[in-house]
């Protein structure tokens, strides 16, 4: 439906599941993976013959289908593939346990190599802000670090509240993710609307496996700072917008919380 929406036409294989809220991809099938998924679902559930077959970075919750789209994608990656997919910011900075140590697994093992933060209101199917995580096949030689993008200011408006990326923005994340990948890019990059760097696996590590760009971009920042510099507008605004994306996250999380209290009876 989305594909049709915007005038693409593709060929859909065999058709969806008979159960729209299954979780699987065959292992090992595919060069690329595009994923825009709904990860929103808040009941999904496996296919019979998946039930078998062990998550390669550890079980995800019951109550949310991130961490499973995650797993599925670069399950479904043949030697040499890559994924890439949308997700909600808040799966690049999530606390349980779970999440963080299914996020560390794929880290770890060189499956996360680029993770780019775009602003709210980009798609018109959700107002949260979201992220691209570009994945790799598992069996490749692992990355020792991985390339955090932060393209927020890379947009403008188009009506009262949807945005757009702009043709430079989507430009200078290509030239970023190329560049890197081709150890030809000066990083960091920082201007007013785009910022890049790259962080070790160490540094996420020690970062309890976060993976905000704004973290590691942040710490380019402090670097200034130290330096007894002002900090310019630009670093300032763009900090203004990461806690404005952080605080609606935060909003969105709590109320997916308080709809699952069950009302206490007497």
């Amino acid at each position: 439906m989305n594909a049709a929406i915007h005038g693409i036409r593709i060929d859909l294989g065999d058709g969806p599941p008979s159960d729209p809220g299954e979780i699987d991809a065959e292992p090992g099938r595919f060069d690329v993976v595009l994923l825009n998924p709904p990860f929103g679902m808040r009941n999904w559930s496996l296919p019979t013959a998946r039930s078998a077959r062990p998550w390669p970075y550890g079980e995800p919750s019951p109550h949310n289908v991130t961490m499973a789209w995650l797993q599925a994608a670069v399950e479904a990656l043949a030697p040499g593939g890559r994924a890439a997919m949308i997700m909600p910011y808040n799966a690049t900075f999530a606390l349980t346990v779970r999440e963080r140590e299914i996020r560390g697994a794929m880290v770890e093992r060189g499956a996360v190599r680029c993770v780019v933060a775009l602003p709210s209101h980009l798609f018109r199917e959700t107002t949260v802000p979201v992220t691209v995580w570009i994945l790799a096949h598992p069996g490749d030689t692992a990355g020792e670090e991985v390339l955090f993008v932060d393209a927020r200011g890379a947009t403008r408006k188009i009506g009262p509240t949807h945005r757009v990326l702009t043709e430079p923005g989507c430009q200078a994340v290509l030239d970023a993710y190329q560049g890197w990948m081709n150890k030809t890019a000066a990083l960091p990059i920082a201007t007013e609307d785009f910022a890049a760097t790259t962080a070790t696996v160490t540094e996420i590590r020690e970062h309890s496996y976060d993976l905000q760009p704004s973290t590691y971009l942040n710490q380019g920042r402090q670097l200034v700072t130290d330096r007894r510099t002002s900090p310019t507008l630009p670093a300032l605004r763009s900090n203004l917008a990461r806690l404005d994306d952080e605080a609606r996250t935060a909003d969105l999380t709590l109320d997916r919380c308080l709809e699952r209290l069950v009302s206490w009876t007497r």
